[in-house]
């Protein structure tokens, strides 16, 4: 429970790295390439079962509450699985940032989990309440975020919350020790 998971690692583009194409499209994804949003989905729709609510990050703007590629990829899911005769609750709109925050990565060295609990409110607890939840989020760097609403989720009554990035940011030093050195 609480547990982060990611498939790729990303490599911030200041880096100048050529990490064989990853992070490029991890980029797309956020800025909703078909061809990303469609992958994820597919890809996710394969190692999920059913029988649980999926939550999505929310953007760390309250004008952007709804509008990711999460969102779209948790739509896609949910479809998917309507489709297959599976069950898959949505609870797409249960985690609402209340108040913008500075997106993190313009804010290297201030990630903590409180900055999240403070600003992001769960609406429709019910839409949780007793289930397993699945929260989907783009790029994971420290993990507050997700810590943040994984708490808030459980408060209100998620059996259980797993979170899933797609990708997870590289430290400098992860560069340099997986590439060797930033041009």
């Amino acid at each position: 429970d609480g547990k982060i998971f990611s498939f790729f690692f990303y490599v911030p583009v200041r880096y100048n790295i050529d990490d064989g194409g990853t992070s490029r499209r991890i980029l797309d994804y956020k800025n909703k390439a078909e061809y990303m949003l469609r992958d994820y989905a597919k890809h996710l729709n394969g190692i999920l079962g059913e029988d649980f609510a999926i939550a999505v990050m929310p953007s760390s703007s309250v004008e952007n509450n709804y509008n990711s590629a999460s969102h779209d990829t948790a739509g896609r899911l949910i479809r998917m699985a309507c489709f297959e005769g599976r069950v898959i609750y949505d609870a797409t709109r249960c985690l609402t940032r209340v108040k913008s925050i500075t997106p993190q990565h313009r804010t290297p060295g201030l990630r903590s989990e409180q900055i999240h609990l403070d600003t992001i409110k769960v609406y429709n607890p019910e839409a949780v309440a007793g289930r397993n939840v699945v929260v989907l989020d783009d790029i994971v760097t420290s993990g507050a975020s997700l810590r943040a609403v994984s708490q808030l989720l459980r408060a209100a009554g998620a059996t259980m919350v797993v979170c899933i990035a797609l990708g997870r940011t590289l430290t400098l030093s992860q560069v340099i020790s997986k590439y060797g050195s930033c041009a």
